[in-house]
Parts: C-alpha cells; structure tokens; sequence
C-alpha cells in the first residue's frame, strides 16, 4: 500500500481560537494535497510562557474546545489525523497530561497517547525546562492498528529514549509520530540525527511534526518536520517556518526493509556486569 502523510508545522500562541483557525486550514490543504494521513505538532492548542495560566485554563478532556474541533476536522476530509498533542486536565490535582490523539477518518478517538518522558532540563543560562513542575508522566506505550498502517505514538522528548522506539517497533509499529517543540539549541544540534537513528534502528517510517519560530514573545522552537523512510532517508523537509509537508508512504518498503536487515527478530535479553 502507499498513501500519502502530511505532517504540519506551526508557529503556535498563547491564542487557542487563532491557533485552531490556523491549524485547520492547513488540515483542510493537505487534505486537498491527497494526504489520508496528518500529524500536527507537539501543543496543538496552544504555547504559553505564563505555565501557572497555562495550568489554571487547561480543559478537560471531555470538553476540549480543539479536540472536538480536530474530529470534526478528520470527518469532514476523511482522513486518519494524529493530534501532536493537547494539554488536558490530569487525575493527579494541579497537574496536566501531555496527551495526543489518533482520530479516525469519521472522527471517533481511537487511541491516546500520554507523554512518557518529561523535559526536565537546564540548556544554559537562560534556558531552563521542568516539565514535572506541571505535567504527569504517561506510563504505556501505544501502537494503533489503522487501515493505513500499526502507527506507534510518542511526543518529541521520547525520541531520546531508543527503548521506548523498540518496544514500539515490537509491538508491530510500521510507523512512529513524533510530534515536537523541540527547543532550538537542541534542535539544532540533535533532532535530525536522533530521528533517523530511529527510523533506521527499527526499520520503520518516522513522521516527526514540530512548532517553530518565537512564541509568546519568549519561546523559540525549532521546526525542521521530517518525513524518513525505515532506510533513514529523508523524504520532505521543512525549515523554520510555518510549513505542511508530504510524502509517500510505501509499507511495502518496511517489510523489505526488514527482510535486509531483520534486527528486529535479533533482540537478545542480556545481563549486565561491571567490573574493575
């Protein structure tokens, strides 16, 4: 089978409404551009530096003004729409969940996803990321059986962690969402190289949608969506702009991809020793 994926990248505010207008349009282009699958980026509702704020207006799940809007977006194109990521109201009290979302092409919610690995991180100086502060930890990994494809879900920080892309890969994951808002120091120096570590560890397709560009005046993202093929090759590339990218998905490609190089039937259990 081959099909087309989109991933879209934005340059999200603290505006939820204007941050949906845009993000709907580009839904609906590449939609028109033949794309039966889309990813959006990491903070699909919204980027906001006040995170006390953040916390006290984010939803509940069941009644997320863009959640609802992204379902009536997959309905009306009729296509698969992987929702990067929304903040949501969490169980744990005066904390949110990372969570993205696989909607089908008549707009049920088949499956979510929450945020394993929190971003807690000093860059430099001025940067300075405690993810924990606000956000609870997801504790499940999650591989969705489409008509398009098995889909494995993770959210930007995870692609550090190549074990949480193996047990994803062994769970029968042909490709793997990687919606961002990678910071531009990292970005820069890490995100292309990790992404096709990725694809090429476990012989799939990487989708990887980020945010860009300077958000609420203080933030700075660094863009680059990729689309990689299980071989590491790079398919569409966007910059540090506002973009929609697509490219052709051949599942056909995975399975000859892996029939080369079968790393995935050689994972061996092992022990570990030190010695001095």
């Amino acid at each position: 089978m081959t099909f087309l994926a989109a991933c879209i990248q934005t340059n999200h505010s603290s505006d939820i409404t204007a941050n949906m207008d845009a993000l709907s349009a580009s839904i609906a282009e590449a939609a028109s551009r033949g794309a039966r699958l889309v990813l959006t980026p990491e903070n699909s509702d919204r980027i906001m530096h006040d995170k006390h704020r953040h916390l006290a207006e984010a939803p509940n799940e069941s009644d997320h003004p863009c959640l609802a809007r992204c379902q009536e977006l997959a309905r009306k194109h009729a296509l698969w729409l992987v929702i990067g990521s929304l903040s949501v109201r969490a169980r744990t009290p005066n904390r949110l969940a990372n969570r993205s979302y696989v909607l089908a092409p008549d707009g049920t919610q088949v499956a979510s996803y929450d945020k394993i690995h929190l971003f807690d991180a000093t860059l430099n100086d001025k940067e300075r990321y405690n993810e924990s502060d606000f956000y609870c930890a997801g504790d499940t990994a999650c591989v969705v059986d489409t008509e398009l494809g098995k889909i494995g879900m993770t959210i930007c920080y995870d692609v550090r962690f190549a074990e949480l892309f193996a047990a994803l890969a062994q769970g029968g994951a042909e490709i793997i969402t990687v919606p961002a808002a990678f910071t531009r120091p990292t970005g820069q120096a890490h995100w292309q190289p990790l992404l096709q570590a990725r694809a090429i560890e476990n012989a799939c397709f990487i989708l990887a949608a980020g945010q860009c560009g300077v958000h609420d005046g203080k933030r700075q993202t660094w863009g680059h969506s990729l689309i990689i093929d299980p071989w590491g090759r790079i398919l569409a590339a966007a910059q540090d702009k506002p973009d929609i990218i697509l490219a052709p998905i051949d599942t056909a490609l995975i399975n000859e991809t892996r029939k080369r190089l079968p790393t995935h039937q050689h994972h061996r259990p092992f022990t570990l020793k030190t010695a001095s």
